[in-house]
């Protein structure tokens, strides 16, 4: 005879989720099987509560490098911004173009001073 089943429903941050999901996927685990595994643990004896214990409690820190890789692409903009330099909408900066030729004609009109 199996055992009774029952169903949890849990609400949770959608971006947490979604990553959360991405890493158990990357070590071959669905979300409802991790949850199996932490109550598997949490019904266990108490050597496996206490690793449990353990694991709850524990304070993640991301590194320096990991915070910096969530920012993407935001990376520079950020810096940018958080040195107080604006930056151009886009659409009224220069085009690339228009900076080389900038750069080409304050190169080379400072010989002729």
């Amino acid at each position: 005879m199996t055992a009774a089943m029952t169903q949890m429903n849990v609400r949770i941050n959608a971006e947490k989720k979604r990553r959360g999901d991405d890493f158990l996927a990357s070590i071959g685990y669905t979300a409802t099987e991790a949850v199996r595994k932490l109550y598997d643990l949490a019904s266990g004896g108490a050597e496996k509560r206490e690793v449990l214990r353990e694991l709850l409690s524990a304070t993640y820190e991301p590194s320096d490098k990991v915070k910096l890789a969530d920012e993407g692409a935001n990376l520079f903009e950020n810096f940018f911004l958080s040195q107080g330099i604006a930056l151009p909408s886009g659409e009224d900066g220069p085009t690339v173009d228009e900076l080389w030729d900038e750069e080409y004609l304050e190169r080379y009109a400072e010989g002729d001073e």
